[in-house]
Order: structure tokens, then sequence, then C-alpha cells
């Protein structure tokens, strides 16, 4: 099993852009211009509630002398929309957002920078929403802005493709995220040498793409280059190297090089608790990932320590309802499946679908790992209806434009495009293994002969099949080809 995808987890800074407002010289004026640099001053120490008072004491005094439509205020309406959005509070950052843009595109060209940095800060909004049609409309709204100076506007230009170019990703279009990435990749390097953070940056975003299409080879490479330029450029505990360790152990892990990927993880785990204590909210993730290693290498013991280790700290940060702890009992459920106690891998995947259903966690990858690991169970336990159920369950988790309202077990998703997600491969493989064997009377197929069941298990290959060619198409590495080849026999 993969490591969770930890580099998934990027930090953005909000785009506060000061701005000095030569307004004219009243008393009101002047302080509604010392009160915004005050919220910005506190927005920046993650002062919020003071940041809104700042925030709506420069708004009145501004009204009250020159009125709304003011460079002044388009600035607090972003910064008070960058505090909801911080706070999660997504329909009132829209708000604020909305009014910042309306205000701007009054004082400012139709070409000005500061128009498409509002359209940023709305598709950052769109993003957490999961509205990702209406987030690329506003990036790609910021773009085109953008492009009209780009001598002018570059850097801001580099950032807008990294922006766009995570969203392609998590909709895995990932030919158009490498693109971006690499155009963004040029700017940063032209303008702040090949060393600058953001360079490092964008190698890690690049390595994350090529690790998410099992391209392992050049995913090492990238994770490499980023990390290489931290060790010349930033501290030597600092916490971005915990993201770098992670991303090289996953790749060493799904290499099977485990005794470099146990290194790499417990290096990540000295470097957080080094920095934030043992208690923090990064090491429950990379205990779990610690124990997949120790899962791979049948050293169970040592698994099932690392795991109830994110379970503790993880419940004593979130609580026991928390989506963090998904990830632990997914591997519990794997680990205690392989040992053959069954009742016990029940208990523990039960309880990562219910903590999936109660974070209404819709369909995505760990979604449709559950599922997965559900319908492996069943399959042991020869409960071969409940098996075929939930690996229906894990290739509609995988398909989001299947329709998952009902469990059909007559149908075959059309694989049109590559899927990163190997459950679907695996799953697909499952059910076909299961309408094979003709031995087996099953609700909703006892209507079709033998051959018919054949014809659709058939099928239901012939779709492994196409997903297997289209990933060969995908990756072009030698041990990418042979992983993939790996994983293509256990079908």
């Amino acid at each position: 099993m993969k490591p969770q995808k930890l580099f998934f987890v990027l930090t953005f800074s909000f785009l506060l852009f000061h701005s000095s407002f030569a307004q004219d010289i009243t008393r009101d004026t002047t302080l509604a211009n010392e009160y915004y640099g005050k919220a910005v001053n506190a927005y920046n120490k993650k002062l919020y509630d003071s940041c809104l008072i700042y925030i709506d004491k420069s708004n009145l005094l501004i009204k009250n002398s020159i009125g709304e439509n003011t460079k002044l205020c388009a600035h607090n309406y972003n910064v008070k929309g960058s505090v909801f959005l911080s706070a999660n509070q997504l329909d009132s950052a829209l708000v604020c957002f909305n009014k910042s843009l309306r205000i701007k595109q009054k004082v400012y060209s139709y070409n000005s920078p500061e128009i498409a940095k509002s359209y940023l800060n709305l598709g950052l909004v769109y993003r957490d929403k999961g509205d990702y049609k209406m987030c690329i409309e506003n990036y790609n709204k910021s773009i085109e802005i953008l492009n009209t100076d780009k001598a002018k506007n570059e850097l801001l230009l580099a950032d807008a493709y990294n922006y766009l170019a995570i969203i392609y990703r998590r909709l895995e279009y990932y030919d158009e995220a490498l693109n971006l990435f690499f155009r963004s990749k040029e700017i940063y390097m032209r303008l702040k040498g090949e060393n600058d953070y953001n360079v490092a940056y964008t190698y890690n975003n690049i390595g994350g793409v090529f690790w998410l299409k099992n391209e392992l080879s050049l995913a090492y490479d990238y994770f490499t280059k980023a990390l290489n330029i931290k060790k010349q450029t930033l501290p030597e505990n600092h916490i971005s190297f915990g993201v770098s360790y992670t991303n090289l152990a996953a790749v060493c892990n799904d290499n099977k090089l485990y005794d470099e990927a146990l290194n790499y993880f417990f290096k990540t785990v000295n470097i957080y608790e080094n920095t934030f204590g043992e208690v923090n909210k990064y090491t429950p993730n990379s205990y779990t990932n610690i124990s997949s290693v120790y899962i791979n290498l049948k050293e169970y013991d040592k698994a099932v320590e690392n795991i109830f280790k994110a379970i503790k700290i993880g419940t004593e940060i979130y609580g026991d309802s928390s989506s963090t702890l998904i990830y632990p009992y997914q591997r519990l459920c794997q680990l205690e499946t392989e040992r053959k106690n069954y009742s016990s891998a029940e208990v523990y995947i039960r309880k990562a679908i219910n903590l999936t259903n109660h974070n209404n966690i819709g369909e995505n990858e760990d979604s449709a790992e559950s599922y997965y690991l559900y319908a492996k169970l069943y399959s042991k336990l020869n409960q071969a209806e409940d098996a075929l159920r939930y690996y229906q369950k894990s290739i509609y988790n995988c398909l989001p434009d299947e329709d998952s309202d009902t469990i059909d077990f007559l149908n075959v998703p059309e694989i049109r495009v590559y899927s990163s997600n190997k459950f679907l491969l695996y799953s697909l493989g499952g059910k076909a293994k299961i309408l094979a064997d003709t031995t087996k009377n099953l609700t909703g197929l006892q209507d079709l002969s033998g051959l018919e069941r054949l014809k659709l298990a058939l099928r239901h290959y012939q779709a492994c099949d196409t997903l297997i060619d289209l990933t060969r198409i995908e990756i072009t590495g030698l041990s990418d080809k042979i992983a993939l080849a790996e994983q293509a026999s256990e079908i």
C-alpha cells in the first residue's frame, strides 16, 4: 500500500500583497491606513480576531471619509477574505473576495495584476469548496490578465501556473499539470536562480506527479533535486525536510527498498518531534507510513506498535472521529487480514468506513482503498456476494462519473483514460475473479448462464487490460514498467 500522499499537503501564502496607498492626507485616511497595516501584521501572526477588528475599523473610517470604492477598501476586503479562508469559512471568504474584486475593477485598469490576484484568491476558495470547474475558471482569468504583460508579471504568473497545475494533478490531468509545473520552474530558475526555494518547491510538485503516474525513477530524481536545494538554502532540521524525506520514503517503499524507506521515514519523525514535540499533527501519518513498510516486511508486531502510536497521537490532537484515523485503521485491516485474524480486520475496516462517512469524505482514493480492503476480506471469508458488492463500491469511488447510488454487478465501466488509482485495477480484477467462479450463486446474477457469467468476467478482465495498456503508455522508466508488470501479475 502506498503511504499517504503527504506531498499533496502544500502550504500556500494567501495573496496579501502589501501596497502603499497614496490616499489623501486627511486624518481619517491616515488612520485607516495605519489600521490596515496593523491588520496585516496581526494576520501574519495568525491573530485573526485582532485582524478583523482592525479591518473593520479601517473600512469604517475610509467609507465615511471618501467612500468604499477605494484601493484601501479593496485590500481590506482581501485581508478579511483571507482570514475567513484560513478559518475555512468559505462562503464568507467568497463574499469578501468578490467585494474586493468588484472595487478593484473600478479603481484599477482591466489588466492590472491586482485584479489577477483577486481571481487567484477566488480560485483558492473554490478549490477548498471542491468546485474545481470554478477554481480553474478563476485561475485561467488570472493567467489571461498576467499574460498581457509577461515581463512585469512573471513571478506572479509562475505562482498561478503552480496553482492551476495542482488542480490538474488532483483531477489526474497529469500531462497538463507537468506542462504548467515545468513552465513555472523555468520562470523561477531564470529570475531567482537554480537554488531558489521556489524551484525546490516546483521540483517537489513535479516529482509528485511522476509518483502518481507510477514513474518511480523520475519521481525519485525530482524529489532528490528538491531535497538538494533545500540542503543548500534551509536550516538543517527545517520542517520542509520532513516533506522531502516522506516523498523519498514513499518511492523507496514502492520500489521495495524497505530499509531506505524506513530510514527516510524515521528522519521525518525526528524532524517533526524535534520541532513540535512528541505530540504533533504530523507524526500520526509518519508512524502509519512506517507501519506500512513493516507490513511489507511481514514484521507485524513493529507495524502494530507504530499504528497504535499514530492512533494515540491522532486521537489526542483531533479526537476519535477525525479523518486522520482512517489511514491507520486501513493498515490494521490489511495487517490483520494477512495474519488471518479476520474478525479483527472487519472491526478495523468498519471503523475506517464509518470515519469516512462521518467526515463526509466523497469519492477518492482513500474511500476506494477502504472498500477494496473490505472486499478482499470478504473474499478471504468466501463471502462472494459481499466481496462483489464492495469491489463494485471501490470501482465507483475510483470512477466518480459512475452512478454509485445503485450497486449493479452487471455494470462494466468503460475505461477511456489512464487512472493512477491502483485500486481500480485491483477491484476490477477481484470482481472478475468472483464472476468467473460459476460455482457460486450470486443474487442478481442467477438468471445468467455459466457461459454468460464467464463472458461478463471476461469483459472485466478486458477492462483491466485496457487500464494496463493506458498505464504502459504513460510510464517510461524500466523500473516503473517492471512495477506495472508486478501489479498486472496480481490480476
